[in-house]
């Protein structure tokens, strides 16, 4: 008799999938996945990009920021530890 699959966790509210808006003239909105640590983030243009090996720690550090844009600007988008492309 063939094994049935395991049930998979719940998803978190951190998943990747799960979109958050924020407030910022430049960003949309992200959304993140602790698992892969992979970054999404749509801008107010329509393009996404995906910025990998982004800690959990980073991510909630953007998010609680005054300014999103400028945060993420400094931290992320100009840290050459994380790759990033467009999808």
């Amino acid at each position: 008799m063939p094994r049935k699959a395991a049930a998979k966790p719940a998803a978190s509210p951190t998943t990747m999938g799960t979109w958050r808006d924020v407030d910022s003239s430049n960003l949309k909105r992200v959304r993140y996945d602790p698992a892969t640590k992979k970054l999404h983030v749509e801008f107010h243009s329509g393009k996404i990009a995906e910025y990998d090996e982004v800690g959990a720690e980073k991510y909630n550090r953007l998010l609680a920021a005054e300014s999103k844009g400028a945060f993420f600007h400094k931290h992320v988008r100009r840290n050459k530890q994380h790759s990033w492309r467009y999808v």
